[in-house]
């Protein structure tokens, strides 16, 4: 029983990193077809987003005219996030060291 709750914990956590690879491959692909943007220039940057971050990329890719509003774009999201992180990580007492994984 214990052992079927990691199972399926495991199964889950490999789906949703399996998808944001996904995710991030295609906004690589879409990004260097559009913008010519190196892979190596833009993949450090979307590991940083959440999956809803990526999937709202993916349609703005269209609407923006240029890599720089691109990269405004993702850098606005990343403060954002390291902004609500930071918020969530306050609530915690100093004496305790938690380690926060974002799909």
């Amino acid at each position: 029983m214990i052992a079927e709750y990691f199972i399926d914990k495991g199964q889950k956590s490999g789906q949703i990193i399996g998808q944001k690879m996904g995710e991030i491959s295609m906004l690589i692909n879409q990004l260097y077809k559009r913008f010519k943007i190196n892979k190596d220039q833009i993949s450090p940057k979307l590991n940083q987003l959440e999956s809803n971050d990526l999937l709202e990329l993916g349609e703005l890719i269209i609407d923006h005219d240029s890599a720089d509003s691109i990269f405004a774009w993702i850098d606005q999201r990343i403060k954002i996030r390291s902004q609500q992180l930071y918020r969530v990580m306050g609530a915690f007492p100093k004496s305790r060291t938690f380690i926060v994984l974002t799909f």
